[in-house]
């Protein structure tokens, strides 16, 4: 450990100088893209229930197997 730390706090990906410099442009992206296929195609929806999507079994991400949709 070094001097003048307090203890072995979490490391993870997400934070500090490990944090993905690209993350912010992603999400940037993912929310325009999101916003014109809304605008384009306003019909678009769920194609199951929202208790039979399965989520990746990772620590490291977070995320939807897959995201199945209705375009209307």
């Amino acid at each position: 450990m070094t001097a003048g730390r307090s203890g072995w706090g979490h490391l993870a990906f997400g934070h500090g100088v490990h944090r993905c410099p690209g993350a912010p442009l992603a999400r940037m992206e993912a929310g325009v893209a999101l916003t014109v296929l809304a605008a384009r195609r306003p019909a678009v929806r769920l194609a199951a229930g929202p208790g039979t999507l399965r989520w990746r079994a990772s620590a490291l991400t977070r995320g939807l197997v897959a995201l199945p949709v209705h375009v209307g």
